[in-house]
């Protein structure tokens, strides 16, 4: 792995969502949790965001736009908790995917 990409993911733009997650979930030793996660950019509507599968616990969003979105919810149209992932260096990633 290049250098340059160990920095690439840089910030959660939500701020509560993990402690909402973590006092609203019943915690289990030995307990496995499933997010989905998927990639975002500005076309989305992060409003209407859902998880596909039903078991899963919540959604990761990688956001690969260069404008950060300025709402965020704290949970996923079906309840379950939403975290984004905004990339510190969008340059750098794109030169790396091609």
């Amino acid at each position: 792995m290049r250098r340059e990409s160990r920095a690439i993911i840089q910030t959660i733009v939500v701020d509560s969502t993990f402690e909402t997650f973590r006092s609203s979930t019943p915690q289990l030793s030995n307990t496995l949790r499933y997010f989905e996660r998927c990639y975002l950019d500005s076309s989305i509507n992060i409003e209407k965001l859902s998880c596909s599968a039903t078991d899963s616990d919540g959604l990761i969003g990688y956001w690969v736009n260069d404008a950060k979105p300025k709402l965020v919810p704290n949970s996923t149209a079906d309840g379950k908790p939403l975290m984004i992932l905004c990339a510190a260096e969008l340059e750098s990633l794109r030169i790396q995917a091609r």
